[in-house]
Parts: C-alpha cells; structure tokens; sequence
C-alpha cells in the first residue's frame, strides 16, 4: 500500500445520498453475494471505470470474469451446483400463500445465514421466495408503549434506532456484538432470530 494514497470505500462510492449506479444496479437486480464480496465487486468494477479500462457492461464482465465470490465455489476442487426455483412475494398474504403450498420451499430475506447453510449443503431449498420488498421493514411504537420490529429490519438499522438505543441499549449492544458490519447491513431480524447457527459448525 502506497502512503498517502486516496481510497475509496463501498461507502464512499456514493454521493449526496444518492448511490453510485453500480450500487443501485447491484440492487434492481437482486445480485446475491456475501457482505465482503459484494463491497468488493463494486469497488472493482468502479475502479475499472475511474481508470478507463473499461466503458462498457460487456468490457467489465470480460476483465472481472476470474474476479469471482469465493466463499461456496466448491469443495476439494469440486464445483457444487443447487439447482432451485425463484419467486418474489408480491405482499404477506402472498408469501404465506407461496410457502404454504410448498413445502420444499424456504423465504430469502437478507440471505446471510440461508446461502451459508446452502453452501455447505445443510439446507437444499428446491424454491427460494424472496420477501426483501414486503413492508416489514419498520420499527413502531405499540399501544402499551413498547416497540413492533418490522422481521425484515436490518440488524444495522435495529442497532442504530433512536429508540433502541435509548430505551434497549443491550439488545443494541448485543446486535453489534455479532458477525461483521457488513453482514449486520443485510442480515434481518426475523432471519436472526430464525437462524439454524448450531448447524454451520456440525
């Protein structure tokens, strides 16, 4: 590393409270990777652009082509490939309906603990039903004065709320006691609290 030299993070990529249009396509197309790698294609891919190797979608794809996520790409040398359907929920009722008709079935939210376990071949989902867009995303005051947490709330968001971390200052403490920062800006809490943790380490 070269002293003095200016770097650009994931966060910084973004301008004005606006994010960088790789940010934004990484979005609108449900591109799934884990919280390290994902920071790190964008970066790449961005970098390729700032530098003026490539100008196109085509030219990034061709020199990223080896650049490749690494955490489940095989074991022993082996590829592994899980077949499974894809739906989006279009609302609850929807997602209930869906899983409810097939048992084969799993939701996907922020995907952190669900892709580790598919991974490693724990869990074989033949569908994955994507709830990331339902409306569960908000934390509200209750009558009685306590707090409904969205399940879709990311851990980061939860961690950080006004709220929690005045009133329910260790359950802030203890969100951001676990897994990295950038898992906890994906991971939900419906999907934490539903985890199957004891099963990435049979």
């Amino acid at each position: 590393m070269k002293d003095g030299a200016h770097i650009t993070t994931i966060k910084g990529l973004s301008a004005d409270g606006a994010l960088h249009p790789l940010q934004q396509a990484f979005i609108d197309h449900d591109a799934f990777q884990c919280g390290y790698c994902t920071p790190g294609q964008i970066c790449s891919a961005a970098g390729l652009l700032a530098e003026g190797k490539a100008k196109t979608a085509d030219e990034i794809r061709e020199l990223m082509s080896g650049n490749i996520c690494r955490c489940g790409d095989g074991r022993n040398g082996e590829q592994i490939m899980i077949n499974f359907e894809y739906a989006r929920a279009r609302d609850v009722a929807d997602a209930v309906r869906q899983i409810s008709a097939d048992p084969a079935a799993t939701f996907i939210a922020g995907g952190t603990n669900l892709i580790d376990l598919m991974k490693y071949d724990v869990a074989r989902p033949m569908r994955l039903i994507d709830i990331t867009h339902l409306a569960l995303k908000t934390v509200e005051e209750t009558a009685n004065g306590g707090r409904r947490i969205g399940a879709l709330v990311p851990n980061s968001d939860l961690a950080y709320h006004p709220v929690v971390e005045k009133r329910y200052p260790l359950l802030s403490s203890a969100i951001l006691a676990g897994a990295s920062q950038q898992l906890r800006n994906l991971a939900s809490t419906g999907g934490n609290l539903m985890q199957r943790t004891l099963l990435l380490f049979l």
